[in-house]
């Protein structure tokens, strides 16, 4: 799937892509917010499907407008293409810190760290 073109992700999020990126969000955001573990269990459950409705049918209207996806569409393929590139160096940065690149250089013993006094 070509994440940068809008036509061919809001194609998807009017289909089964909405509920997917609202449960992505919602672990990643909401699952963080020390309020939502908080809220009744009736709303944690209606809030994820209105969104998903919502993103849905806001995608599959969007769809209608060929004419405005092409103006976007430029746009779209920049932003698209920097947070996809963001995603992936997180991904190579987290499996190298896995590895244990770096760590001579943050372990407080490590003759390559300099403890500078404080004030």
């Amino acid at each position: 799937m070509d994440w940068t073109n809008v036509t061919i992700v809001l194609t998807w999020l009017a289909g089964m892509g909405a509920p997917a990126v609202v449960a992505i969000l919602l672990s990643l955001l909401a699952e963080n917010w020390p309020k939502w573990s908080t809220l009744p269990s009736v709303v944690k459950f209606t809030v994820p499907m209105v969104f998903s409705v919502l993103l849905s049918v806001g995608s599959a209207y969007l769809l209608k407008y060929p004419v405005l996806l092409e103006q976007i569409q430029p746009w779209f393929q920049v932003i698209a293409s920097a947070v996809i590139a963001y995603i992936a160096s997180q991904k190579t940065y987290q499996g190298s810190m896995k590895a244990g690149y770096g760590k001579r250089f943050t372990h407080a013993t490590s003759k390559n760290v300099k403890n500078l006094p404080l004030g």
